[in-house]
Order: structure tokens, then sequence, then C-alpha cells
């Protein structure tokens, strides 16, 4: 399995609010694929990836909504101290909709364009971070740029478990998770 490939299929987060006891979805997808394809001297490879899905959306332009997401993104990847650190840097498309979004129009739609860019580090084997932002410009939308950034660590326990911690910045919200993931 490549290294720098993750296909997810049916990704999802749960949020429980404590003070009004609710359970809330933060984050689904039907799939998310990223392929960070590092560039050499001899090839102009290309990294890209896709998601498609729903997310919850914490800015001026709705806050705590749910809707629907679709992601494309392209652009370059770098690597060094033997894949140990990698960088990359990609355009992204967005289309959200579908949810209580005041976007394009006053329709319930949504769409974006910006860079997004991360580095993830292989501190052994088993132990790897990843730190990810973006920047979004929503061209006659309000607001006119929406952000965010993540920082995930996993720790692979054997060859089908994994844990780990992440942490997510938006403009209205701030949170910090722990996670478990199954291989097959």
């Amino acid at each position: 399995y490549p290294e720098h490939m993750q296909i997810e299929f049916l990704p999802f987060s749960l949020r429980y609010d404590v003070e009004e006891p609710k359970l809330y979805l933060e984050d689904f997808s039907l799939v998310r694929i990223i392929s960070l394809t590092p560039l050499d001297r001899f090839t102009g490879n290309t990294s890209w990836h896709v998601r498609a899905g729903a997310t919850r959306i914490r800015d001026d332009g709705c806050d705590e909504c749910l809707a629907g997401v679709l992601t494309l993104g392209g652009g370059g990847t770098l690597e060094s101290f033997d894949d140990g650190l990698t960088v990359f840097l990609m355009v992204n498309n967005h289309v959200l909709g579908l949810g209580p979004i005041d976007g394009i129009n006053h329709w319930p739609l949504r769409a974006g364009l910006g860079p997004f860019s991360g580095m993830r580090f292989r501190w052994t084997h088993r132990l790897v971070s990843l730190l990810t932002g973006e920047l979004t410009w929503l061209p006659a939308q309000e607001p006119k740029l929406t952000w965010n950034a993540e920082f995930s660590t996993r720790w692979l326990v054997s060859q089908d478990v994994g844990f780990g911690v992440a942490g997510r910045a938006q403009p209205n919200a701030n949170s910090v998770r722990g996670f478990a993931n199954l291989y097959f």
C-alpha cells in the first residue's frame, strides 16, 4: 500500500454536548481520498484529493451548520529526510450546500476556491503527524474568506488498529478529539 495515499470510506465524527445532552454529527464522508505523489527530477507528478460527504461549518456565514460538501484539489508535493517530511500545496475547489447556508445569490449553495497546504511528519514507521491549513475565497458570498486548520497524530498499534489525537480550528470554533482507526 503506497505510504502517501489514503483512501477512507464512510469515516465520521460525532460530538456529544454535555451541557445540553445531545449528539451531533460533525463530519461524514462517503469517500475521502488523498494521493501525495512527490515531485522528482524526472517526472512532474500531480498530487490530488477528493472528498464527498457532509461537514459542520463554523464561520460568520453559517455557525453550526451541517452541509453537504464536495471538494476537489490538485497540486504538488515535496519530500525529504527519507520520506520523514512531506510538504504539499494544492488548490482546492469546494461546493457546499443542502444546509441552512446563505450562499451565492442567497441560495443554500456555497462555492469556494483557495490554497490547501500541509506537512506530514513520519516520526517512526508507526507514528505519523499531519498539519494542514486551508484558506477559501467565497466570491459573491458572505463571508468573503473562511479558513480551517487541523493537526493530528496517529499511532499504529497493530496492523489493523490505530489511535490518535486531533485538533481543529475554524473562525468560530476550536476542538480537540481522540479517535480510533480500524484498517482492513
